[in-house]
């Protein structure tokens, strides 16, 4: 080091501020810092010193002390592999146009600024500007900054890259400490921080940058709540390097003045938590995906929600979406994604595969859960929700979709996961579409809610398993589907009076426009009270052309009607097969068909009209 060199400096060279200082004209000196003190140093052009010293790479090398109060004309490049530098309280290091400070391996840069006499990295001359301080691969505990003013920087690129602009630019594997640190009036980025960059940083200032900071996704968790953002060109936090972009580390984003941008592909692999308040904006066709062994808490407040959108705020599928592939699928849940108090919007930019009908702002296909209550999802150009087979959202409920193209597709077997307190309203088609393929079953014991909105069947489908419908819901069909209740299944539909069940086609036709229901099990919870059957029977069940019905009881099922309306619609509103029973009470009727058809002398009819 060469300590003794600078201490050996006359008194009037070290002690500069002892001198009578100038200042920048115009220039208020007393500007407030970011404690809330004032200091003629904090914030501002700094204090001029009527003489300074040169400081050159031969000195830097190796090492060295800055004293307190100390100031600097640097006028050639600063190189450091070897040794610590240090710069004590109140020092000033000026810097030529395009100089730049170079920390690597084996090489530290610790700044022991003070609140009343920070350290300030700049030029003599505000309209001049110097490339910045770059650290690559440089650790250690030294490196660490307190109390700094960095200004007009960025002037000058550190790599071949177009924006590789950066006050302060930090690559490979470096450690390094922020606390109270300003950039201010820098001419390019402020702050870059690489993915594998350590970066822990409090009580920052962004005033006056073209833009803030670009960092990974794990190094978007060192900006804190205090962080101060003020009269930048771009009021953002940049998260991301390319469509790759993995968090690996569990860490927390806190809630800031300013949006998080998500500039690309990025996926979630580590634990995620988002505060109260957080907002992220998403590049055009970016998403997120959270897979492997990370999970994302986005747990807001209705006065704080939490806000995932798109860069141009209001633009109808501006990024794709969230994806959702971890989580348990079976009791009890452990749910890989926790969404409450959220708002997604803006979705729909491009499918999540091959498949152009994948469109969605929460894509779910691969094993997953995600429980999520009172979030708001709009704006989006497809789907609200996809939810397929292996998908779990136990505890859906208390969400409002609306203004998307279509607010859900989801399997069978998710439907009866939802509560009927969530709202639909706004869509191009505001059904909750209920279709994965013609082979669709419900496979568990289900009850499906009054959604305020009908369900959609698109295809064939089948219920194997006890299903339970709510009183008020309604069930549209596509052109000739039906719904087929297989040996192991059953339907109790629990209409009233006040509220029925309806099952109609998704068009009106007294003709009939979809097939209807079919039942094969003998089971006594195969019951539709206060139902009405509309639009069926326009396609026969079987080869024999006369088995067009809107119910079709096959031999040995079993069907009760009370208060039920079946027609009008094509052929017959039941056929019983030979060795089915049907039951009729109540003022059950089949208005608008040919009645009740008995197929052989065992078909047990009773109580029909």
């Amino acid at each position: 080091m060469r300590l003794p060199i600078l201490f050996a400096l006359s008194p009037l060279l070290v002690a500069c501020p002892n001198a009578t200082p100038e200042t920048t004209e115009g220039t208020d000196t007393s500007v407030e810092s970011t404690t809330g003190s004032t200091s003629e140093t904090e914030t501002g052009s700094m204090i001029l010193c009527p003489e300074s010293l040169p400081l050159t790479d031969a000195e830097f090398v190796g090492g060295l002390v800055i004293p307190a109060g100390t100031c600097w004309t640097v006028d050639e490049k600063l190189n450091l592999s070897d040794g610590i530098v240090t710069i004590e309280e109140g020092a000033e290091l000026r810097f030529g146009p395009d100089i730049a400070v170079s920390i690597r391996t084996g090489g530290q840069l610790r700044i022991k600024g003070t609140a009343e006499a920070p350290v300030y990295l700049g030029t003599a001359d505000p309209l001049i500007s110097w490339q910045g301080v770059s650290f690559v691969d440089s650790q250690g505990s030294d490196n660490a900054w307190e109390h700094v003013v960095l200004e007009n920087s960025a002037s000058t690129q550190w790599n071949g890259a177009s924006d590789s602009f950066g006050a302060l630019w930090l690559d490979g594997s470096t450690t390094l400490s922020l606390s109270w640190v300003t950039f201010q009036d820098n001419t390019g980025r402020a702050l870059r921080a690489g993915g594998d960059v350590a970066l822990s940083a409090a009580n920052l200032a962004f005033t006056g940058n073209p833009e803030t900071a670009w960092v990974s996704m794990a190094g978007a968790a060192a900006f804190g709540q205090e962080t101060v953002f003020d009269g930048n060109d771009d009021d953002r936090i940049h998260v991301g390097f390319g469509n790759t972009e993995t968090l690996s580390e569990a860490v927390t984003w806190a809630a800031l003045a300013v949006p998080y941008f998500v500039t690309d592909r990025s996926f979630i692999e580590a634990p995620l938590t988002l505060d109260p308040g957080v907002v992220v904006q998403m590049e055009e066709g970016s998403s997120l995906t959270v897979r492997a062994d990370g999970s994302l808490s986005a747990v807001g407040t209705a006065e704080s929600p939490i806000v995932f959108e798109g860069a141009s705020v209001g633009t109808r599928g501006y990024w794709q979406g969230l994806a959702v592939e971890v989580g348990g699928t079976e009791e009890p849940l452990s749910y890989g994604v926790v969404l409450d108090h959220v708002r997604i919007a803006d979705t729909g930019s491009n499918a999540w595969n091959g498949n152009g009908d994948t469109v969605a702002a929460i894509f779910m296909q691969s094993s997953g859960s995600a429980l999520i209550t009172n979030t708001e999802v709009h704006n989006g150009a497809g789907y609200g929700l996809w939810l397929a087979q292996d998908a779990r959202v136990t505890g859906f409920a208390d969400n409002h979709i609306h203004d998307n193209n279509v607010p859900m597709r989801v399997h069978p077997d998710r439907v009866g996961e939802l509560a009927g307190t969530s709202t639909f309203d706004g869509n191009t088609d505001d059904r909750v579409w209920v279709v994965f393929g013609n082979n669709d079953t419900v496979s568990r014991a289900a009850i499906w809610r009054d959604l305020g909105t009908p369900y959609y069947i698109a295809d064939r489908m089948y219920v194997e398993a006890p299903l339970e419908i709510e009183a008020g819901t309604q069930l549209e069909y596509a052109q000739d589907i039906g719904m087929q209740v297989k040996k192991l299944g059953s339907i109790t539909a629990s209409g009233t009076a006040e509220s029925p069940i309806v099952f109609r086609g998704a068009n009106s036709n007294a003709a009939g426009f979809w097939r209807g229901l079919q039942f094969e099990s003998n089971n006594a919870a195969n019951r539709l009270s206060n139902v009405e059957v509309l639009d069926a029977g326009s396609v026969p069940w079987n080869g024999d052309p006369t088995t067009e019905a809107s119910l079709f009881v096959v031999a040995n099922g079993s069907l009760e009607l009370v208060d039920a309306k079946v027609g009008p619609g094509g052929g017959y509103g039941a056929w019983v097969s030979s060795g089915a029973t049907l039951t009729c009470s109540g003022g059950t009727d089949f208005p608008g068909t040919t009645g009740v058809h008995a197929a052989a002398d065992d078909s047990l009819i009773v109580g029909c009209i």
